[in-house]
């Protein structure tokens, strides 16, 4: 039976979020301890930190990390790999449009306009590092080049080309497959052990964030720094900071 996650928050973020908490109560650890010496003090911050330790190692387990890496970084090459060829494909298909709109009536003519190709939508799926965009656009500019691939070959669009665009194809698409499967081991991984994660958020974060807020509420800035809500806003809006800044 699937375990109901007792969080409100993506599972990558557990941690992350527990990791503010316990820094903020280190800092305010004689408020907390002054209110409830029985529940804080003693090996509460040590066993905090442990069981924050073992539910990252749950949700993020290294052997998987370190796999995903490496898999990530070879997908990463590869769409760069890719803008290379296309730019030599853009050059063909407009030598072929150019040829097309001054041949004589029943000459060989593009199927599709240039800016029909696909290649544009291909360029803005590569800058998006989204791997099944990639993969469907490519679907519609492999269409297109077989469509018209005899008027490309007369403006020199060679086998060698067309061979390595297909070969960047299939890296890519097994780049994907193995992010998938990892993917699949690292959140079994998670729902087999939803129930301690569950108790790490709510025997640890929960009551540590609420009895802070509680105490500290006159602070205002204190009791935002136990606020869920809070850092969960932080969290998003520093990778959306992150993710705006990589280069594309």
């Amino acid at each position: 039976m699937k375990i109901k996650r007792k969080f409100r928050c993506r599972i990558e973020e557990v941690t992350v979020i527990g990791g503010f908490v316990y820094d903020s109560f280190l800092l305010d650890k004689k408020d907390f301890t002054d209110y409830s010496e029985s529940e804080f003090s003693g090996s509460f911050a040590d066993d905090y930190k442990k069981e924050m330790k073992e539910i990252d190692e749950l949700i993020a387990p290294k052997n998987i990390t370190r796999k995903m890496k490496v898999v990530t970084s070879h997908l990463y090459k590869t769409i760069s790999d890719f803008r290379k060829p296309l730019n030599a494909l853009e050059g063909y298909v407009n030598m072929a449009a150019k040829k097309s709109s001054s041949s004589a009536p029943g000459a060989s003519s593009l199927t599709v306009l240039p800016k029909d190709f696909g290649i544009q939508t291909m360029r803005q799926a590569l800058a998006n590092h989204d791997t099944e965009e990639i993969l469907g656009s490519f679907k519609t500019l492999l269409q297109n080049i077989n469509d018209n691939r005899d008027l490309l070959k007369t403006k020199g669009y060679k086998d060698a080309l067309h061979n390595q665009l297909l070969s960047l194809r299939d890296a890519l698409n097994e780049d994907n497959n193995q992010q998938n499967i990892l993917t699949d081991e690292r959140d079994k991984k998670v729902e087999d052990n939803m129930g301690a994660i569950n108790n790490f958020w709510t025997e640890r974060i929960t009551l540590t964030a609420n009895t802070g807020r509680n105490i500290l509420y006159k602070d205002t800035a204190k009791a935002d720094e136990y606020t869920i809500t809070s850092l969960i806003n932080r969290i998003r809006q520093e990778r959306k900071k992150q993710k705006t800044t990589q280069p594309k």
